[in-house]
């Protein structure tokens, strides 16, 4: 998601899901239409692992991003990407990105916002990994089993 009339990066590369919005998006804005379609992008993906590209950029005084969202807003859509993830199942790795503003005191509150979020959902992600892992186990103890057995019809 991003401004669709930002002057950046001059040659934009096409996606599958490349959304624009108008200058001015509100952070309602923004928020309706990220939770209208992560889900369905999470579902369409099917990733292990989603790479999310936390950019500070689209808030209202940054003066590159042209998008209007307040400091509440870009918090929001951070604990709104890692509940969708957390739903769906697929861990997250963060990167921090974008602010382009004089006082980068802004800019690092900005971006201390996405590891608050990050903190909040730790033992949901914590409680995922761990189901995950022993999903896995139970997966290589039946093909070990299942390999055992080959072998002794084998021997």
């Amino acid at each position: 998601m991003h401004c669709s009339e930002q002057s950046f990066p001059i040659v934009v590369q096409p996606s599958e899901w490349d959304i624009g919005l108008p200058a001015g998006t509100t952070d309602q804005e923004y928020l309706q239409v990220l939770q209208d379609t992560l889900p369905k992008l999470l579902q369409q993906a099917r990733p292990e692992l989603v790479l999310y590209n936390a950019g500070v950029d689209v808030h209202k005084d940054d003066a590159l991003g042209k998008l209007a969202l307040t400091n509440d807003g870009i918090a929001a859509r951070d604990r709104l990407v890692f509940a969708a993830c957390t739903e769906y199942g697929a861990p997250v790795a963060c990167a921090i990105g974008g602010g382009y503003q004089k006082d980068h005191q802004h800019i690092v509150e900005r971006h201390v916002l996405l590891h608050r979020a990050a903190a909040e959902f730790m033992p949901a992600f914590a409680a995922m990994m761990d189901t995950k892992r022993a999903a896995a186990a139970a997966r290589a103890a039946q093909r070990r089993r299942q390999h055992a057995s080959v072998q002794a019809v084998v021997s």
